[in-house]
């Protein structure tokens, strides 16, 4: 054996003892989360491949092109009147279309980035109030959620409203339970989310619910970080809101909602349900509404419920984080469910219920878990069935009718090439 060669068999043994020993000293947990958030960009990613073009995502294509930083044709609009919210989500598809070129997909990969990064904030949020072991299954069971992956994969406001809002809530417990000054970060999260859609708001309204039961929370911050929270918000909002006041807010439909009762947010959890019922001939749904926006799968709806029943019963809202989350989900339950009167329309506007409910739900299955080994079949052979459903629901997308939005966007992205 020559020199060189022995030199070569120690250094390839040096190596492969520190890959040995480096891999021993990674997380287990570390590695499964990366995988699953992995996991959560491929569905999102491939059902932005497979998902067919809507009237909401024609609207937005077709608008941005009206956006220009050409300094000959300058056109920067905060607002629009043909869109019901703010422009954000069409300056996120310029953007895309500036970086990766006008086509559906590249329109529609930073609506998947945003719509995977919420999760990562969910987990962490999950996993820091309630442990690690909620807080991988609250991935879980968000990385194979149909509504999730649909509102993730397609040009939506939802999508950076979830990511936003995920961002809100992080940052204002970790304001509460280590560092004051990430209320900042609340604040400029709260405004970004008010400019994808005002429901945002009801994120605030629970924040200061929860501020009011608990004093000691209240006492920490002083008049000064709260004024600078609020200031930074309005810096953020401050162009959309002073374009509305100019316009007379021409763009709010809501103007013209009048308060009522609607199933909505039911819905959101159990239109899969109505859907069956409905075609057994048991009642007729409203011909208002579209399948084009997903639906959350009922079996995760009757967690969710079952979980908000749980948590009272056994006094888990005794819990800090479970009580804002019981708050949270219950304020924007019942904000959706009166705004409008109209039956089921619209139950995309309970979308922000989805991650209280499915930490609520993760909490309850973990604590009863332990409990009970049957417990623990019965979820895994649910998740299996979720994660089958979720696959079908993405390689055979439901085909909407098609519209004249639809069709200008498509012709104004071919001419493009």
């Amino acid at each position: 054996m020559t020199e060189a060669t022995f030199v070569l068999k120690e250094m390839r043994h040096i190596l492969l003892q520190r890959l040995r020993d480096f891999i021993r000293r990674i997380d287990k947990t570390v590695l499964s989360i990366a995988a699953l958030l992995m996991m959560a960009f491929v569905l999102r990613f491939y059902a932005a491949t497979t998902a067919p073009l809507v009237e909401d995502e024609g609207v937005k294509i077709l608008l941005s092109d009206r956006i220009s930083i050409n300094p000959r044709v300058l056109n920067i609009p905060a607002g629009d009147a043909g869109v019901e919210h703010s422009l954000l989500s069409i300056y996120i598809v310029k953007t895309a279309f500036f970086l990766f070129g006008k086509s559906v997909l590249s329109g529609r990969i930073f609506f998947v980035l945003l719509g995977t990064l919420s999760l990562c904030f969910i987990y962490k949020l999950a996993a820091e109030q309630l442990g690690k072991n909620v807080g991988t299954l609250t991935l879980v069971l968000l990385v194979f959620d149909q509504f999730h992956v649909g509102e993730s994969s397609q040009i939506r406001e939802e999508a950076p409203l979830l990511f936003f809002s995920a961002v809100a809530v992080y940052s204002f417990f970790k304001s509460i339970r280590t560092n004051k000054m990430w209320i900042y970060w609340t604040a400029i999260s709260l405004g970004l989310g008010y400019l994808c859609k005002e429901i945002v708001l009801a994120v605030l309204l629970a924040f200061v619910i929860f501020f009011l039961i608990k004093k000691e929370y209240r006492l920490q911050f002083g008049l000064k970080q709260v004024l600078t929270a609020g200031f930074l918000m309005l810096i953020v909002v401050f162009p959309y809101l002073l374009w509305g006041i100019r316009n007379n807010f021409c763009n709010y439909n809501v103007k013209h909602l009048s308060l009522g009762f609607s199933l909505r947010p039911v819905y959101l959890y159990f239109g899969e349900i109505f859907i069956w019922l409905s075609g057994l001939g048991v009642f007729a749904l409203p011909t208002e509404i579209s399948p084009e926006f997903p639906l959350v799968h009922w079996i995760s709806g009757t967690l969710i419920f079952l979980s908000i029943f749980y948590s009272l019963k056994t006094d888990g809202w005794r819990n800090e984080f479970v009580l804002f989350c019981l708050l949270l989900f219950c304020i924007i339950f019942v904000l959706t469910a009166i705004i409008d009167p109209a039956l089921f329309d619209s139950h995309w506007r309970a979308s922000l219920t989805i991650y209280p409910g499915f930490i609520l739900s993760a909490n309850m299955l973990v604590n009863l878990g332990y409990k009970n080994r049957y417990c623990k079949l019965v979820l895994m052979i649910l998740i299996i069935y979720l994660i089958v459903h979720l696959f079908y629901f993405i390689t055979f997308p439901v085909v909407y009718g098609y519209n004249h939005y639809v069709e200008k966007a498509e012709i104004y992205l071919a001419n493009d090439r």
